[in-house]
C-alpha cells in the first residue's frame, strides 16, 4: 500500500515494499492537507493553496480536480465524514 505526503511544493507517493517514490499527477498547486476516504479504499482527496480540492480514486497515482468544491481557494482542511448506516 501506497504512503502519500504532501510537501510544501508536491504529493509524493511512496510506495515502501518496492522501494519507489514519485510525485502525484494532476495536482497544479500546492497541497495543503490530504485526507483518506474512510469509506471508499484508494480514495484520497488534497486541498491546495489556490486550486480548490482534487480528487485521487486510485491512491494518488492520478488526481482530478473536483469541480465546485472551492476552485480558486485556499483549502486548508479536508475531512470525509462516514456514512452512517442504520442498524436493524
Amino acid at each position: 500500500m501506497p504512503i502519500l505526503v504532501a510537501t510544501d511544493q508536491d504529493v509524493i507517493i511512496v510506495d515502501v515494499e518496492r522501494g519507489t517514490s514519485a510525485s502525484a499527477d494532476g495536482i497544479g498547486d500546492r497541497p495543503t492537507c490530504l485526507a483518506a476516504d474512510p469509506v471508499v479504499q484508494g480514495r484520497v482527496w488534497c486541498g491546495t493553496h489556490h486550486g480548490g480540492i482534487f480528487r485521487s480514486d486510485d491512491g494518488g497515482r492520478s488526481t482530478g480536480r473536483r469541480p465546485g468544491l472551492g476552485v480558486f481557494r485556499t483549502v486548508l482542511c479536508v475531512h470525509r465524514r462516514p456514512l452512517r448506516l442504520k442498524a436493524v
